[in-house]
């Protein structure tokens, strides 16, 4: 599959600096490979866009945080959060919230509102 490499860009969160060992980052669209309705950087598996592209799109977010297991939530519009363990973390798991006491697991949320109020401290990082 072709695509422009872009530069993809998140928002880190200033309150979790005293976390070392936690990665919070809010992803923002540009520098996918999604077309469309689903440009650029779209996650989802469920909206009807292109397997292949939302294959590519996980896997420069994988490189962009360097972690090998990412978890997705299959999200239902409920109130249930499930724990991810090292033996369910390959399963379909619908709930709306992941929470988990492993390691190198990156937990994968999708947002659709509700982005950071203007008072919110945020940091800009980039990546190639």
């Amino acid at each position: 599959m072709e695509f422009e490499n872009k530069k993809i860009q998140w928002l880190e969160y200033n309150i979790f600096s005293s976390y070392p060992n936690l990665i919070c980052k809010t992803f923002l669209r540009h520098g996918g490979t999604s077309i469309g309705a689903f440009a650029n950087l779209n996650m989802s598996d469920t909206v009807g866009d292109h397997p292949d592209s939302v294959k590519v799109n996980r896997s420069l977010i994988q490189k962009a945080i360097d972690i090998e297991n990412m978890i997705f939530a299959k999200q239902i519009h409920s109130d249930k959060i499930s724990l991810i363990t090292k033996e369910n973390m390959f399963s379909v798991i619908e709930c709306d919230g992941l929470y988990t006491k492993e390691k190198n697991i990156a937990l994968v949320g999708g947002y659709w509102e509700g982005l950071p109020k203007e008072d919110t401290e945020l940091t800009w990082k980039y990546y190639t």
